[in-house]
């Protein structure tokens, strides 16, 4: 049973935000803070919540999940196996399926399709495990709990 707290939280987030992650900027709004201010309190290890970068280097995109920033804004600390949990009955709920193409990803991620590939070409291993019809313009599937599992083993926690 999840506290009331991180439940109105959670709630309020998902309203506002209408997808799994937030970027640094939303983020920083949201605690009426400045952007640099979070980008000092990530540096020297202070208090956000978890958070993950897009890409390997240094200067990469840092999202955090929405169940993440619930937790932080309502002191309430989750294991890994109720974040997976909440995080994918969030997708499953919202889409209905437990595949999801490539631009859905990148809705969640708040990024661009372009954006993905050229991250995608620098870094092999950005996407998590796909599946392709044999046609070669034809959709690219992800399922909903490799997508999961990216959001939460990338995350890096303070």
């Amino acid at each position: 049973m999840l506290p009331s707290r991180f439940r109105r939280d959670y709630e309020f987030l998902q309203k506002e935000f209408k997808r799994a992650t937030i970027s640094k900027l939303e983020f920083s709004s949201l605690d009426g803070i400045s952007k640099s201010t979070v980008d000092n309190r990530m540096c020297k290890g202070m208090d956000v919540p978890d958070y993950f970068r897009l890409s390997e280097s240094k200067n990469s995109a840092v999202r955090f999940t929405l169940i993440d920033t619930a937790c932080y804004t309502s002191g309430i600390e989750l294991d890994s196996q109720t974040k997976y949990d909440l995080l994918h009955e969030y997708l499953f709920n919202k889409y209905r399926r437990i595949i999801i193409t490539r631009k859905i990803f990148c809705y969640e991620l708040g990024i661009s399709v372009g954006t993905l590939s050229r991250l995608n070409r620098k870094n092999k291993n950005l996407l998590p495990h796909t599946r392709q019809a044999e046609k070669k313009n034809s959709p690219i599937y992800i399922n909903v709990g490799d997508v999961v599992e990216y959001f939460l083993k990338t995350t890096k926690t303070m």
